[in-house]
């Protein structure tokens, strides 16, 4: 096994039941208020994130409940307008981007070949595998290019100037559809999908059909040594603008009465696809599907986009919750590794647990 809001513009009406402590507004979508606002006891939230004051190497924790912010913690000098690495949720974003590229017609489905976009890089058919690789295989992880994530991503990604030479220099070891290997290499090869079908360059078609539509002014993104935006990993955003995109998922890719993404993609995205027969941390009977990690807490599904050194992005639709985590990634891989279980196992267990008695 390898495992290596939405701009929902709030009119706020402080209604009598409601004292002015409880909720406070500030210049953001969200409104804050109190825990007990939400059915939750100010109490154990705050017991929760005094928890998340002792974490070591964290920067943000948000705590997002029925579409209002009821807790929000930034440490080690980052702050709500900090734009922090979420490493590989940013595949999660691209496959939303590619589900948008569907809805507008620009691609025709998940069963466009990767040879019709890189033809450059692959050799003449001559039984060449290359040309029966899909998008969808790239969505799930079943490219079948020998690669180690463990082993290859980083100095992959840090190191090599052709990022997708590299990768069409590897060799196809399975049959396309037939295995799962986590690539981030793989998935970097999303871009030219979105690219090709259409005159915007990657981020600006983020930027205008993703991102404007929530609200999200500010990111960075990375970009390859050839200049292509990575399609894997790279992309910088505020917690809350992190939040938005759990909500719009979970609110079936409506925003602001706006269609953003189908109901049908969100369905598709979010479906227990891939059984990786095991757990991740205290979630369990975990599932990958398009882009996006999914599993199981207390008999109540999880979605999640999981990138390297501890972000987190948690959704529970059936209690409206999510939560944001972001850590420092650059350090000892002994270090990196144990961030996101040990955020899960300290902070997300006990609050879904806390909703869901509270419910």
């Amino acid at each position: 096994m390898k495992f290596s809001s939405l701009l929902l513009i709030f009119i706020i009406t402080i209604s009598s039941c409601q004292n002015e402590s409880d909720v406070s507004v500030d210049d953001d979508i969200f409104q804050t208020v109190q825990p007990k606002t939400v059915g939750l006891e100010n109490e154990f939230v705050d017991s929760l994130m005094n928890r998340v004051n002792r974490i070591s190497n964290i920067y943000s924790c948000l705590i997002l409940k029925d579409g209002k912010i009821i807790a929000e913690e930034y440490l080690n000098g980052a702050d709500k307008n900090s734009l922090l690495h979420i490493r590989s949720i940013t595949k999660s974003i691209s496959s939303i981007l590619i589900g948008i590229a569907i809805d507008e017609g620009h691609l025709s489905g998940t069963d466009q070949k990767l040879s019709k976009y890189y033809l450059e890089y692959i050799k003449p058919r001559n039984g060449n595998p290359l040309y029966d690789i899909t998008l969808e295989h790239l969505l799930d992880m079943q490219s079948g290019f020998d690669w180690n994530e463990s082993n290859e991503a980083i100095p992959w990604y840090t190191s090599v100037g052709d990022s997708w030479g590299y990768i069409f220099d590897k060799p196809v070891v399975s049959e396309p559809g037939t295995e799962f290997n986590y690539n981030s290499g793989a998935t970097s090869l999303l871009t030219r999908f979105i690219e090709s079908n259409q005159p915007l360059a990657y981020d600006k078609y983020a930027s205008i059909n993703l991102f404007e539509q929530l609200g999200i002014n500010e990111w960075n993104w990375d970009q390859d040594g050839l200049g292509n935006y990575r399609a894997d990993a790279g992309l910088q955003l505020r917690a809350r603008d992190l939040a938005k995109i759990g909500y719009l998922m979970m609110h079936a890719g409506e925003f602001n009465k706006n269609k953003v993404i189908s109901n049908e993609w969100v369905e598709t995205s979010w479906r227990f696809a891939y059984d990786l027969e095991g757990s991740y941390g205290e979630i369990e009977n975990v599932h990958y599907n398009n882009l996006w990690w999914m599993g199981q807490m207390f008999d109540t599904d999880v979605f999640f986009g999981l990138g390297y050194g501890g972000q987190l992005l948690l959704c529970v639709p059936d209690h409206d919750l999510v939560v944001v985590a972001n850590h420092e990634f650059r350090l000892p891989a002994n270090e990196t590794s144990q961030h996101s279980t040990r955020f899960i196992q300290l902070v997300f267990k006990p609050i879904l647990e806390h909703v869901i008695n509270q419910g």
